[in-house]
């Protein structure tokens, strides 16, 4: 699996291209906006009829981007169901996936603004952000002063940029010293350009990206990267 190495507030961290970032001193994988059953929310919510697969998508994928590893824990930094209703929606299939995730790796769920609340029943822990090693793992960046250096979602951040061909756009990770954002692993969702204003000014000016190319990450300035039009993160 393509890599590339970082060093965060003087932790080492691996950053690949399915979007997850692996904490190797702590056998600990991170992964933001799974978004289990968006499908179905937007069925019941808006009436879009959406192939309800998606949830199964993104355990496989999730699966399979954990087996690649040598780790024993998830963090997922929220959003990791589309709403508070969407465990009680899981199919058949989809419960048996996620059980044999939670049986061989311990999961810490971080809650989200989709998802607030989870199941006393869901296995592993739920809190609503956590702290070790010097780093805190939250949902939502947050734009004032923090001892700690930070990992989050939420945004589902995506970078662009001009080729000689044509504009190239996808999701990355954002970083800088203090503040590591990472992508949207969910199979389902859509992104906003780091140059947002909502992006951009919870960074240093001197921010990178690394975007998840189609078998490489490519490690970019901000300065190098254009905006474009988007749509409201949903």
């Amino acid at each position: 699996m393509p890599t590339q190495r970082l060093t965060f507030a003087d932790q080492e961290l691996i950053i690949d291209l399915t979007g997850l970032a692996i904490w190797p001193g702590t056998k600990t994988a991170i992964v933001a906006d799974l978004h289990f059953e968006k499908a179905t929310s937007y069925a019941m919510r808006r009436g879009s009829l959406l192939p309800p697969f998606d949830t199964r998508a993104t355990l496989d994928n999730l699966g399979r981007a954990l087996a690649q590893y040598r780790i024993e824990r998830v963090i997922a930094l929220g959003d990791s169901f589309h709403d508070a209703q969407g465990p009680a929606r899981l199919g058949t299939l989809e419960r048996d996936m996620l059980e044999r995730l939670t049986n061989r790796y311990h999961f810490l769920w971080i809650t989200g603004n989709h998802d607030p609340e989870l199941p006393d029943d869901m296995p592993g822990d739920c809190v609503s952000e956590h702290h070790e090693g010097g780093l805190v793992f939250r949902h939502e960046a947050d734009p004032g002063s923090d001892d700690r250096a930070e990992l989050s979602g939420h945004f589902h951040p995506k970078a662009r940029i001009r080729t000689p061909q044509k504009p190239i756009s996808a999701p990355c990770f954002a970083f800088d010293d203090r503040k590591l954002m990472l992508p949207s692993f969910g199979v389902l969702t859509g992104g906003l350009n780091v140059l947002d204003k909502a992006v951009r000014g919870l960074f240093a000016p001197d921010f990178r990206v690394a975007m998840l190319g189609q078998r490489r990450l490519f490690t970019f300035s901000n300065h190098q990267l254009e905006p474009d039009r988007t749509a409201r993160v949903d």
